[in-house]
């Protein structure tokens, strides 16, 4: 059957990141298709739309699929189911690739007010805001459960991984309270012009409605989350170290030799000590980078710790200083943000 090539790719591509990598669960690296229903599963995140055309399959298909589609540029392709396999067809070539059948769509959760804490709209784009700055400071341990998302509290989203804590001020209060996985987020961010409705079924799933249809939902991270707020110094007796306009161009360059990094791996060393901050990037037995630049503070202060540069890029335009407190604990704050770590206090003299 002939189909438009383009938005079949739209489609999928929109579905693609709920697909999975468990190869014991090769369903979950597979598109569902009856007729013009696509879904795709990975066991926690879920996205599924109905197409306004009728593609003509009744199976799974793989995601090797998406990568010859979206590589071409025919306006039509053929597709055809033989013999198990799906064959792409054009003038010029055809691809083979094995399906499964019978089909295994999942079941979407019903969408009963009564049942549903939905977030005001007014509020959609402060709230993905700030679940993707609060996104740098989740756990790394997969077993650190609800701490490996990002956690909505009533007005507020907090992140931390033990080390650090990232806080975000809501403009009001979101009526959720739930811990969200980072793979949510990203289609959040993604999709953020697109959100019709966005809510939480009983603690367990969130679920986001785009204006074409298109459901996605997650299963929530369990487990209680951390009272953090307790961590967040109020004393006035701090020291602040104030940056120049030039750290924007100083973290790109950290962040180019970081690029092949995972962006969540990400780290820069700061070292501030006599009106001099000291940046320094490594790429374990490659390369590295060691940049300087003056800074206003209290003279005889000293201080080191490590930051993400690509949260650091993003914190530098809303906040060029940050605070540091007696007890070790570094403060970057402005009216919707805090972001607060434990940083290593030096000495300002040297032993004899």
């Amino acid at each position: 059957m002939k189909i438009n090539r383009k938005q079949f790719v739209e489609a999928l591509q929109k579905l693609s990141p709920a697909l999975g990598i468990n190869i014991l669960v090769p369903e979950f690296q597979y598109f569902q298709i009856e007729g013009n229903h696509i879904q795709a599963f990975d066991g926690v995140l879920l996205a599924d739309l109905i197409l306004p055309m009728d593609i003509g399959l009744t199976c799974a298909i793989p995601r090797e699929v998406l990568g010859l589609l979206s590589s071409l540029s025919v306006e039509e392709v053929d597709l055809v189911i033989k013999n198990d396999d799906l064959q792409v067809r054009t003038d010029k070539l055809e691809g083979k690739f094995s399906v499964i059948i019978p089909l295994k769509f999942q079941s979407l959760s019903q969408i009963d007010a009564d049942d549903v804490k939905f977030i005001d709209p007014e509020l959609f784009t402060d709230v993905v805001e700030g679940l993707s700055f609060c996104r740098f400071g989740v756990s790394k341990d997969a077993t650190a459960g609800p701490r490996c998302g990002v956690h909505i509290c009533k007005d507020k989203i907090f992140s931390t991984d033990r080390y650090r804590v990232v806080k975000w001020n809501l403009d009001a209060d979101s009526k959720v309270e739930c811990s969200i996985p980072l793979k949510f987020i990203d289609l959040l961010r993604r999709n953020r012009n697109e959100i019709s409705s966005l809510g939480c079924i009983e603690d367990k799933t969130l679920i986001m409605i785009l204006k074409d249809g298109t459901y996605i939902s997650t299963c929530l991270l369990q487990g209680e989350y951390p009272k953090l707020l307790q961590y967040f110094p109020d004393s006035v007796d701090y020291k602040q170290v104030e940056f120049g306009e030039s750290l924007v161009s100083i973290i790109d360059r950290h962040l180019a030799l970081l690029k092949d990094v995972n962006s969540v791996d990400r780290e820069t060393m700061i070292e501030a000590r006599e009106g001099v901050c000291t940046l320094t990037s490594e790429v374990p037995e490659r390369s590295n980078l060691v940049e300087s630049i003056d800074v206003e503070m209290e003279n005889g202060a000293e201080i080191s710790f490590s930051v993400n540069p690509t949260f650091l890029k993003e914190i530098s335009s809303r906040c060029s200083s940050f605070k540091y407190f007696d007890k070790g604990l570094i403060l970057f704050e402005t009216e919707k943000l805090q972001y607060l770590m434990r940083a290593a206090i030096t000495s300002s003299k040297k032993e004899e």
